[in-house]
C-alpha cells in the first residue's frame, strides 16, 4: 500500500478510533495481480473520465464518481474478487512474483 496509508497520523487515527489494520510489514506488496482492487480502480477511472469528463467542483467530481459505481458490473466485481485468496497463498508459498503471470 501506499507510504500515505501507514503516515502516523493515519496510524494514530486508527488506532485512537480502534479501527483494525493490517500492519504494513505484514502487508501484500502492491503488485496488481494479487489486488484486484487495482483493476478495479483501472476500470472506474476510465468510466470517470470518459469521453475527456471534466469537473468543476470536487462535489460535482464525487457525484459523477457515486454514478459510475453504480454503472459497475456486481458480477464482474465478484469475479475479480474470488480467488484472491488462493492468489495470496500462492505467492506466500511460493514467491511475490509467481503470480504476476
Amino acid at each position: 500500500l501506499a507510504k500515505a496509508h501507514y503516515t502516523p497520523q493515519v496510524l494514530h487515527t486508527l488506532q485512537e478510533k480502534n479501527i483494525p489494520f493490517v500492519p504494513r510489514e505484514k502487508n501484500p506488496p502492491n503488485i496488481p495481480q494479487i489486488r484486484p482492487v487495482e483493476d478495479l480502480w483501472g476500470i472506474l477511472k476510465q468510466k470517470v473520465y470518459a469521453q475527456n469528463y471534466e469537473a468543476k467542483s470536487l462535489d460535482q467530481l464525487a457525484r459523477r464518481i457515486r454514478e459510475k459505481i453504480k454503472e459497475l458490473d456486481k458480477r464482474m466485481i465478484q469475479d475479480m474478487m474470488f480467488d484472491i485468496r488462493s492468489k495470496l497463498r500462492k505467492m506466500w508459498r511460493e514467491g511475490v512474483f509467481t503470480t504476476c503471470h
